[in-house]
């Protein structure tokens, strides 16, 4: 778990590819693809590029789209939590 909150431009400091597809060839999981120097995910410390979202404050993200995922974080005020997969090929 990792709690974040968002920065003064309304943002957590990193991006999220990916997401369920109704061609389900197409769907991969919500993945960190950036994280912006400075923003609020770079300050914690604890996010990195590769990591799967699997949920925002317990709302279950495995078969969310991106946009649903981008929509759920810009309603999140204040603290929110994340459910993080960690990506174990970089975990050294």
């Amino acid at each position: 778990h990792i709690q974040l909150e968002k920065d003064n431009n309304n943002s957590y400091g990193f991006t999220v590819r990916g997401g369920f597809n109704e061609d389900k060839l197409k769907s991969r999981p919500l993945i960190v693809t950036n994280i912006r120097a400075g923003g609020s995910a770079d300050r914690e410390g604890t996010l990195k590029i590769g990591d799967r979202i699997l949920a925002i404050n317990g709302i279950n993200l495995v078969n969310a789209t991106l946009a649903d995922a981008y929509y759920i974080m810009k309603q999140c005020k204040g603290l929110t939590l994340f459910l993080v997969e960690y990506d174990s090929a970089i975990v050294g």
